[in-house]
């Protein structure tokens, strides 16, 4: 929407926040760069629903002194509202619970924008972020429990460093802990993690966690499962171990990937067996429904790609009624490269993370999710051909023999439609937008999406 122009425009936005922040627009302090992390749009088609549309954007700003000395970084969440809509939404917050930010204010409204501004750790949902990241408070909420000799009691720690791994606005936070200890023993340093939740979600996903770490070590075969550490109900936080180790994505090679994608294929075949079961389920039909929804939305936005996505639609369905049963597993459904990690020991394999979005249905989806994610890794074409043919290779269903590709084909052209749809939702402005959902559907429409005679 033109509207929400201003607001993923980086060089405008960095003007804004110098204009408008405390100590910024007296020049004590300057921006020198802003950085778009994240956006969401809630778009209305229909005219009548219009004024309710609405845009959410995360930012980091670089800060500097006026003579260019480098401060540091500060985050903000932005939400961008039409017709004088944010005041109503800005009255209505508690802003009881509100911390000063190292950089700017806590919450600010700027009205003649339609803009209600958070400064992190401040969150419209996460309203204990506050407490998690702050190194002091945490010190009465670490699992002692849990910790080893040294570690395990609030008066042996020192102090403890906080590094904020991955933030998602409203919905949870995931945080590096490094503790210091005064004890005597010879080790005086330890790192663990915590991941807290806007929900009671963090409860689950604890559960489930302890479950397929449990299995884990029982399985030669299934990927590393970090030992949870256990669960706080008050800051929704799940706390766990830190495996040592380096990503997989930033070692995998043309040399290496057919091993490692091998031992990735084996252990996602392992959490396939798992005896988890969740309570949500996603059959394939509700995946259709789910498509054919958001590429109804995408042709309407762009109604001269209408007709290349409405074949697809139509191809998708007639697939999809040629498909004998399924067998339900557990799925992952968010399985790509960067949830692994290659643990220092090598002959411990692969290590999982990321256990948010589990549910049962066909394992194809996790197969399909992992293959189609790779061709938007900035991966060279022909090692996405070989790492693909080395993971189908290895990823053993009941029947290896008979693994069923053209329904692999189906769920990866599901995927790349998701994938389109994703893109549109998070980057409707971008002048690459076009060309990128152009490339996606180049292929999706290839006519072996996967080529058959890999196996």
């Amino acid at each position: 929407m033109k509207e929400f122009e201003l607001f993923t425009d980086t060089t405008a936005m960095r003007f804004t926040f110098q204009e408008r922040l405390p100590g910024f627009a007296q020049g004590t302090l300057v921006i020198t760069a802003c950085r778009v992390l994240r956006t969401r749009y809630k778009t209305y088609a229909d005219e009548r629903k219009r004024h309710r549309s609405f845009l959410n954007v995360h930012y980091e700003l670089e800060i500097a002194t006026a003579d260019g000395r480098a401060l540091g970084a500060q985050q903000f969440y932005a939400r961008a509202y039409l017709n004088g809509r944010s005041q109503l939404k800005y009255s209505q917050i508690d802003a009881s619970c509100l911390r000063q930010p190292q950089f700017g204010e806590a919450l600010a409204h700027w009205p003649d924008l339609g803009l209600i501004v958070w400064a992190f750790p401040n969150d419209p949902q996460l309203v204990h972020l506050p407490a998690v990241v702050d190194g002091e408070r945490i010190r009465a909420h670490l699992p002692y429990a849990y910790l080893p000799a040294g570690f395990n009691r609030p008066e042996q720690i020192d102090s403890v460093a906080v590094e904020v791994i991955r933030y998602k606005p409203e919905v949870r936070c995931t945080i590096r802990y490094h503790l210091h200890s005064n004890s005597p023993a010879s080790v005086q340093t330890m790192t663990l993690y915590g991941k807290t939740y806007a929900t009671e979600k963090g409860r689950q996903v604890y559960n489930h966690i302890e479950a397929l770490w449990r299995e884990s070590r029982a399985q030669p075969a299934h990927f590393l499962v970090a030992q949870p550490y256990g669960y706080d109900e008050s800051l929704h936080m799940v706390w766990q171990e830190a495996l040592p180790g380096v990503a997989l994505s930033s070692v995998l090679s043309a040399t290496n990937c057919d091993h490692f994608l091998s031992l990735a294929a084996r252990g996602l075949a392992c959490l396939h067996e798992s005896a988890l079961e969740p309570s949500r389920q996603i059959t394939t039909g509700a995946l259709s429904a789910e498509v054919y929804e958001t590429t109804s939305e995408l042709m309407a936005a762009l109604p001269d790609l209408a007709g290349r996505l409405q074949r697809l639609l139509v191809q998708l369905e007639e697939d999809d009624s040629r498909f004998p049963p399924y067998r339900t597993t557990l799925l992952h459904r968010d399985f790509h490269l960067k949830q692994l990690l290659v643990h220092e020991n090598s002959a411990r394999g692969l290590a999982i993370f990321d256990f948010d979005d589990l549910a049962g249905g066909d394992p194809l989806q996790d197969v399909a999710f992992f293959l189609v994610d790779c061709h938007f890794r900035d991966l060279d074409p022909l090692l996405v051909a070989q790492m693909s043919a080395a993971f189908c290779r290895a990823y053993e269903l009941p029947a290896r023999s008979i693994l069923p590709l053209r329904r692999l084909n189906w769920h990866m052209r599901l995927q790349f439609l998701a994938k389109a749809h994703w893109y549109y939702k998070k980057k409707q402005l971008s002048p690459k937008l076009k060309a990128h959902i152009l490339r996606i559907l180049d292929l999706a429409e290839q006519e072996t999406l996967f080529p058959l005679e890999k196996i």
